[in-house]
């Protein structure tokens, strides 16, 4: 790292990824309760408002069957993990008279409004509390981020675990660093509950790579965090263990058999998708017909608002130049979306929900990293400039999102 590099580097002591987090104080504190909060009004508010979709109807009677102890006959495609949640809500609306619709999709709500939290943390682990604030508020108040959180669909809750696995990666390193061994075990077993639990919500196995993919990039920048063969041995079980308590049906010859004929596109029969002015066939794997690669990249640029584009594109410029531990995380994680969702010529809007979050984290790296260059002469009137320019990015990077 050259003398340039090591400066902005040493600007966010946080991305060195070692040592404890910053407290959020007070005000800060206070800050994120109110993004949740508004995060969650936002998600759950007149959930009954539209009707239930295909998927979600299948969702509906998926409850209704295993509540009497049924596992087969609906959404047999999909892990098992949602609809066990389902269930519990659709017992609690019977209780309480809820709509069919609301007890379908308030645990996809929630999920949504608690992985505003738990980016909120992340930030802070990776790039500090500015950073986490940030991008906790962009999640908070994204339309798009909202919309498919009011959703019933499985994409919520990858989204949640993978933001838990990658925190816990994060802070397995940083104990390990400081030579918390104990603390750093049990981080690790967060990471491999978390990654069992993220399989047992979609069957995105590849999602499951970003953790261990990080973890052998980390240790090309001189940590002494060390996994041996028995250790992920242990952390593989885990996994599993967690993925088979919540997800058993997957087990059975005869969900194979039903997977083998849905991956044949035999079962369930998808239709087109329009896009810059084309209908494209959106239910091969592979195909010239299908969506094209850029379609996320259009997604991201007319989704977000432009103020997060910027932020973003300045955040992804730094974590290329820097790769500090830290950036590394967030361009496995990138990578690892990337590598397989691009090509797939069928594509879907609410996939961009296991990457939203990412993209939050790199605008709000963009945003403390400007504050810290403000900062960085120390003097009364710096601090000053950087405690504005804080708010300043703050209030239009969330606000434009919210407006």
């Amino acid at each position: 790292m050259d003398v340039t590099r090591r400066r902005t580097f040493g600007r966010l002591p946080a991305l060195a990824l070692t040592g404890p987090t910053e407290r959020w104080g007070l005000l800060p504190g206070a800050l994120l309760a109110l993004l949740f909060l508004g995060g969650l009004w936002a998600r759950t508010h007149q959930l009954a408002a539209e009707g239930f979709a295909d998927d979600e109807m299948h969702k509906w009677l998926a409850a209704q069957r295993y509540l009497v102890g049924s596992f087969l006959g609906d959404d047999i495609e999909h892990p098992m993990l949602m609809k066990l949640l389902i269930t519990g809500t659709v017992l609690i609306g019977r209780l309480l008279g809820w709509a069919p619709e609301t007890s379908t999709r308030l645990p996809l709500a929630v999920a949504g409004a608690v992985s505003v939290l738990v980016a909120a943390w992340l930030g802070r682990r990776l790039f500090g509390r500015i950073a986490g604030l940030v991008a906790a508020g962009i999640l908070a108040a994204s339309p798009t981020f909202i919309g498919y959180n009011r959703v019933a669909k499985e994409d919520t809750l990858v989204g949640l675990f993978l933001l838990l696995a990658v925190l816990c990666t994060a802070e397995a390193k940083a104990a390990a660093d400081d030579g918390r061994t104990r603390a750093g075990g049990r981080w690790e077993l967060g990471t491999a509950v978390a990654v069992g639990l993220l399989c047992a919500s979609k069957y995105f196995f590849f999602l499951a790579l970003v953790p261990p993919l990080g973890y052998a990039w980390l240790r090309r920048s001189g940590t002494t965090w060390r996994i041996t063969g028995a250790r992920w041995r242990t952390l593989v079980l885990v996994g599993l263990a967690a993925f088979a308590s919540v997800n058993w049906m997957f087990f059975l010859p005869s969900t194979w058999a039903f997977l083998w004929k849905y991956v044949q596109i035999k079962v369930v029969t998808h239709g087109g998708l329009y896009f810059a002015g084309h209908v494209y066939r959106n239910a091969q794997v592979v195909g010239w017909d299908g969506l094209p690669p850029w379609f996320y990249l259009t997604f991201a640029w007319v989704k977000l608002a432009p103020p997060t584009v910027c932020a973003v594109v300045l955040g992804l410029g730094l974590a290329l130049w820097l790769r500090a531990p830290s950036h590394r995380l967030v361009l496995v994680w990138l990578g690892a979306w990337a590598a397989i969702l691009v090509p797939l010529a069928s594509k879907w809007g609410r996939f961009f929900l296991t990457l939203e979050p990412a993209l939050a984290l790199l605008a709000g790296s963009a945003v403390a990293s400007v504050v810290a260059w403000l900062a960085e002469p120390g003097t009364a009137r710096a601090r000053r400039l950087s405690a504005v320019a804080a708010w300043l990015l703050g209030i239009v990077l969330v606000g434009s999102e919210a407006r």
